[in-house]
């Protein structure tokens, strides 16, 4: 997989930071541009995915490196699919709130 140096990553926050500032992009039109553009750093850490099967015979899912990223699943798919989309909330809101994103995923 590929990393990501720190300054890339200052790099896409500084960009979704401008993105927030701009006030064409309201509530969750926002979330869109962002995804696209952090598609590479959002692919990166899904690929570190692990992910147990529970003794009642569902899933839980997590990404080591994404402290509190976790998601639970009926199926293996669909822990997959949440798995992701709290990547995706946990990424946009850490950006938004200025937080150290790990540069290895």
């Amino acid at each position: 997989g590929s990393s990501y140096t720190a300054r890339s990553v200052e790099l896409q926050r500084r960009a979704f930071l401008a993105l927030l500032d701009r006030r064409d992009f309201i509530n969750n039109t926002v979330t869109m541009p962002i995804r696209y553009m952090l598609s590479g750093y959002l692919e990166s850490a899904i690929a570190q995915a692990e992910f147990d099967k529970l003794e009642d015979g569902t899933f839980v899912g997590r990404i080591p490196n994404c402290k509190g990223v976790v998601a639970f699943g009926a199926t293996l798919q669909e822990c997959a699919s949440e798995l992701r989309s709290t990547l995706e909330d946990w990424l946009i809101v850490g950006l938004k709130l200025g937080h150290h994103l790990p540069t290895h995923v």
